[in-house]
């Protein structure tokens, strides 16, 4: 029975990741999270002025855990690859469109 639910959850999935709406959601969402790690990035880097025993801390810390860094870099590599490609597809969506119209018109 729970088979049944989760390939019926898949198809739901799939079917809206085919429509414009679920591309741009999944831009949206790739973006927001690639725009987080950006700013985590920045106010990591920028505890340099906090001071060299701040920074050293934070380095220790991110060394110390490689279980959440290469999560992290996993997150980042699948977003980027979503992002790009739903943009790519997108894209390519709008030039055939615009071909199809183009042709109406003349």
């Amino acid at each position: 029975m729970s088979t049944a639910i989760a390939n019926t959850q898949l198809m739901r999935v799939a079917r809206f990741y085919e429509s414009t709406i679920g591309k741009k959601a999944v831009i949206a969402v790739t973006g927001l999270v690639l725009f987080g790690f950006l700013i985590a990035h920045m106010l990591g880097n920028l505890q340099i002025f906090l001071g060299p025993a701040v920074m050293n801390h934070y380095a220790e810390t991110l060394h110390g855990n490689p279980a959440l860094l290469w999560t992290v870099r996993t997150i980042l590599l699948i977003s980027v690859v979503l992002h790009i490609w739903s943009s790519v597809q997108l894209s390519l969506l709008n030039i055939s469109l615009f071909n199809r119209v183009g042709r109406l018109e003349r």
